[in-house]
């Protein structure tokens, strides 16, 4: 008997779990979208995107330099890599669209070395489930397609989560894993990054006997020289070309953490409640449900790197989003371990919620697209004029065409996958996707035209005097002094770093403020004469620069 095509195309069934190439696709769907056709936004973007400038065009190679500061905070494994998509992608990208390809890349590695990791502990499907719950984790969606060091971290533990996965099969290639993911976490983000898998592979043993073995004693001595070589060998090249920069790295990350108190472990809550869903209910469903063998190598090894993530990140200081990345690669491993067992109601009520929020908010998206286009509905329309006044809506083809499919496929997705556990977390990182890459694509123009440093940057080169050469600055904040350097060559020197008692003869005669509504009558009546205000439109922040009256 014949059937239409239109027939045989409606009685295609999604099967759940995703295979392999699907899975790969909407990898993909998530990651690629926004890391290409847009200027460094505000805050970690323009940070990163600096720094990539630094080593690229002024040979700040070996530390991490920001505006021709030392930047301690960060090693320069990320920024080597973030620098080396720059450099390849230079013939047809931007510096800062070629540089963000590396976040890209270690983002996709992540979840790669994640599904192993799940897969090696207990098998195909969990492995799966764990690549789509971090997938799915709303707190890891812009940070992913930022020119962002943490992405490298994250790549970093998902290797050394692999590797303890991987330690009681093959405990040689394990403690070369372990080792190299110890340094490379180290080289992206510090002494704080690599002490989390290392206090993950020391703490296994006291969890569960499984690791209470001279093989398992053999890969933690592997790890620690392999890692050992790794560091070392950047920390030697430091010290001999970047003596000063070296130190203060070393200086930053060796900083003694002050013990959190009741309010930031209460932000840290708050912030995971969104950051980490749907994690987060489903990690601790399986944790119910394994309450009588938590001490089982099934349970202890996720539960162990979720409870040392959890306390390094207690101790990191400033309750910002992107300090919990770290607890998402545990929860994901956890929660992947649940999704195959999750029972037929919280299943069918994940996906109902997916569906339900995804389709809303990309229906939203949509609307707010055709409202700048056509001016219809007027008071949608007048609202994204209010918010970026002088925005002048431009209509790309490729663009609609990129978001139609996505559309698309998100609807077959929803509509055909077959009744499985794993519809629930399939709808719910597919939406993620889908409204991530309907606002890169439809209102990627309009947000850029807002949160972009450039017209601002330039207009400051402008308004220079001709020759000027020393320009102090007061109040920026990192991003505003990387995006002036990148966009328009300006490096200032900072007063907060200089301190005070400076005779006039050594002061700049020009000076970039941000603004504050006190700081006019102050310089003005120091000496100093405004040439230039500028900001973004509908910015708060407003830069003036001034000049030394003689």
């Amino acid at each position: 008997m014949n059937h239409s095509p239109a027939r045989r195309l409606y009685a295609l069934r999604l099967a759940l779990p995703p295979a392999p190439v699907l899975l790969l696709l909407l990898a993909l769907a998530y990651i690629l979208p926004g890391l290409m056709g847009h200027d460094p936004w505000k805050t970690e973007d323009a940070i990163g995107t600096g720094i990539v400038y630094q080593m690229l065009h002024h040979g700040q190679w070996l530390v991490p330099s920001l505006a021709g500061e030392p930047f301690p905070k960060d090693g320069p494994l990320y920024y080597w890599i973030a620098a080396g998509f720059a450099w390849l992608g230079a013939p047809v990208l931007e510096l800062h669209s070629g540089a963000r390809l590396a976040s890209g890349a270690l983002m996709l590695l992540a979840l790669v070395l994640i599904r192993l990791a799940a897969r090696e502990r207990h098998g195909r499907p969990e492995g799966d489930g764990a690549a789509l719950v971090l997938l799915g984790s709303l707190g890891l969606l812009l940070h992913a397609h930022e020119t962002l060091s943490e992405i490298g971290m994250l790549a970093a533990h998902a290797l050394a989560l692999y590797a303890l996965a991987l330690a009681r099969r093959r405990p040689v290639l394990a403690g070369v894993l372990l080792g190299a993911g110890l340094g490379t976490a180290l080289l992206c983000k510090g002494v704080g990054a690599a002490l989390i898998p290392a206090l993950t592979a020391a703490v296994l043993p006291l969890a569960c006997r499984d690791w209470r073995t001279r093989r398992y004693a053999g890969t933690l001595a592997l790890a620690a020289a392999s890692g050992a070589a790794i560091s070392g060998a950047w920390l030697i090249a430091a010290h001999l070309h970047a003596p000063a920069d070296l130190s203060a790295w070393i200086a930053y990350q060796t900083r003694i953490p002050a013990l959190p108190g009741w309010d930031v472990l209460a932000g840290y809550g708050v912030t995971l409640s969104w950051a980490a869903w749907p994690a987060w209910p489903i990690a601790l469903w399986i944790l119910w449900q394994w309450r009588r063998r938590l001490v089982e190598a099934g349970a202890a090894y996720p539960l162990a790197a979720l409870v040392v993530s959890a306390a390094v990140v207690a101790m990191t200081p400033g309750n910002r989003e992107v300090n919990v990345l770290p607890l998402l690669l545990p929860l994901a491993l956890l929660a992947g371990a649940g999704v195959p067992l999750l029972q037929r109601g919280a299943a069918s009520a994940l996906a109902w919620f997916g569906a339900t929020t995804f389709g809303v908010f990309g229906a939203l998206v949509w609307l707010g697209w055709i409202a700048m286009m056509t001016g219809i509905p007027q008071q949608i329309q007048r609202n994204f004029a209010k918010l970026e006044p002088g925005h002048v809506p431009q209509f790309q083809w490729y663009e609609v065409m990129v978001a139609a499919t996505f559309t698309l496929a998100w609807l077959f997705i929803v509509l055909r996958s077959e009744r499985s556990p794993f519809r629930g977390v399939v709808i719910w990182a597919a939406g993620v996707a889908l409204l991530w890459s309907l606002i890169m694509t439809l209102w990627i123009d309009w947000i850029d035209y807002g949160k972009t440093y450039r017209p601002v940057a330039l207009a400051l080169k402008r308004a220079l005097p001709p020759g000027s050469r020393c320009i102090e600055s007061s109040g920026l904040g990192e991003a505003q002094r990387a995006a002036f350097d990148y966009h328009a060559g300006v490096v200032t020197r900072r007063t907060e770093t200089r301190g005070p008692g400076l005779h006039s003869t050594e002061r700049c005669p020009v000076l970039l403020v941000q603004a504050h509504p006190d700081d006019e009558d102050r310089l003005r009546s120091s000496g100093w004469r405004r040439i230039w205000e500028g900001n973004r439109p509908r910015d708060k922040e407003r830069f003036r620069l001034y000049m030394r009256q003689p």
